[in-house]
C-alpha cells in the first residue's frame, strides 16, 4: 500500500472520529473512500469501546463503519458492555463480525 492512500485513510478516519458535526459524515466518507482510495485489503483500526483492535475489510459496510467511526450500534453497544459485565454467560447469535462477542470477552474477560 502506498503512503499516499495511508495518509488520506488516516484522514478521512479522523475527519469520520472527531468532526463536530453529523449530518452528511457518512455520504462523505463513503463518496472520498470509493473514488479516492484503495479499500482492498484488511486494515487494522482500534475502536473506540475498550481501545479493542480489530481486522476490517472496507469493502464490506460493517467493517467500513467500524474503521472510519470506530464503533458500530452505539447506544446498544454501551448497553451490551453493561450487561457484559456480570454476565456468566453470553451468546451472540447470528454475528456478523463477531463485534458484540469481542466487546463482551474484553469487557467481561472471565
Amino acid at each position: 500500500m502506498n503512503m499516499k492512500n495511508d495518509f488520506l485513510l488516516w484522514a478521512l478516519q479522523g475527519y469520520a472520529r472527531r468532526f463536530p458535526l453529523n449530518k452528511g459524515k457518512r455520504r462523505v466518507v463513503k463518496y472520498v473512500s470509493n473514488m479516492f482510495l484503495d479499500t482492498s485489503g484488511i486494515k487494522t483500526t482500534t475502536l473506540r469501546f475498550n481501545n479493542l483492535k480489530l481486522y476490517c475489510d472496507l469493502s464490506k459496510h460493517m467493517q467500513s463503519e467500524l474503521f472510519f467511526f470506530g464503533a458500530y450500534e452505539k447506544a446498544e453497544l454501551k448497553l451490551w458492555m453493561n450487561m457484559a459485565r456480570g454476565a456468566s454467560t453470553i451468546f451472540d447469535v447470528g454475528a456478523n463480525v463477531g463485534l458484540y462477542s469481542l466487546l463482551a470477552a474484553s469487557t467481561n474477560p472471565n
